[in-house]
């Protein structure tokens, strides 16, 4: 548990290679431990190491098939590399453990509208609108309530959503898109 700490804690200040090390040495000691797994998958995930990532969350899996976390992490790797199948079936384990999980409708909702998928279930399935509710701060999730949101027609949370989504401070893939969108509209 120590060595889990203390990676967190190198994690927490940007310190890569001695956060994957004392993750390592947690895993070491108890393999087990799905944490160490995830926090690794994550570091990979964000450096674009994607098969190593998904090596590291699939071990978490492997210890606990019902964590939603891991199997959370595993449908956003697999969406990033561009497996858009692996991605929906991993979004679809989450939500068959919590059906109201936000970020996984969410995310199912988007695969679902953009690469093809009934849109109708991808709304009524990701109640995109709570989903935005509970992640204001998240500018992925006001796009894509915007995005579906202006192809249903309803131009005033069209234009709500995709202003906070272009004015995000940090850049999140979708942006250019929202800006664009959100011009469309005006």
């Amino acid at each position: 548990m120590h060595q889990f700490l203390l990676g967190e804690t190198h994690r927490a200040r940007g310190e890569g290679k001695p956060a994957e090390a004392a993750y390592l040495a947690a895993i070491a000691l108890d393999e087990r431990l799905p944490g160490p797994y995830l926090q690794l998958g994550s570091l990979h995930a964000a450096s674009g190491q994607y098969d190593q990532a998904l090596a590291r969350v699939g071990k978490a899996i492997e210890v606990n098939p019902r964590n939603i976390g891991a199997l959370m992490l595993a449908g956003v790797i697999h969406e990033k590399r561009g497996d858009i199948p692996k991605g929906r079936e991993h979004y679809e384990k989450v939500l068959a453990l919590s059906p109201r999980f936000a970020p996984a409708a969410n995310n199912l909702a988007w695969l679902l509208s953009e690469h093809g998928g009934d849109r109708d279930r991808a709304l009524a399935l990701a109640l995109l609108k709570d989903s935005a509710a509970k992640l204001p701060g998240n500018p992925e999730a006001q796009y894509h309530l915007g995005m579906a949101a202006a192809a249903a027609g309803d131009k005033e949370t069209a234009r709500q959503t995709l202003s906070a989504a272009a004015a995000a401070p940090t850049p999140f893939p979708g942006q250019a898109e929202a800006k664009k969108a959100l011009g469309a509209l005006k």
